[in-house]
């Protein structure tokens, strides 16, 4: 597994299907509806109390333009940037070997 994430980092190789998943997570919110299904367990639960922030942001936001995927951080995150009407958020995304997103981070820009 340590050989198989060293080789995403050097190669700068996504998750197959991370930026979907990214995408239809950032829609979700954006209708007021979280994909809880599409997430595991624990980051459902651990989402929750975030769900007002996160629709926050995600309105002044505006709407989504673009995803850029940038590359893997060294814990095997995929990392994008995603371009709103008015700003940017670094989003971080990793998926579980059953594809449900098991990690998802939002760093909200200007």
């Amino acid at each position: 597994m340590e050989t198989s994430l060293a080789k995403r980092i050097k190669e700068g190789t996504p998750t197959p299907g991370s930026e979907a998943a990214l995408r239809r997570q950032i829609e979700a919110f954006q209708q007021r509806q979280p994909s809880y299904g599409e997430m595991t367990g624990d980051l459902a639960a651990g989402t929750r109390p975030q769900i007002p922030e996160i629709e926050r942001q995600l309105a002044m936001l505006g709407p989504l333009q673009s995803i850029s995927f940038r590359g893997v951080g060294v814990q095997g995150w995929d990392v994008y940037e995603s371009k709103f009407a008015n700003g940017i958020s670094v989003c971080r995304i990793l998926l579980a070997a059953d594809g449900k997103v098991s990690g998802l981070l939002f760093q909200w820009g200007p």
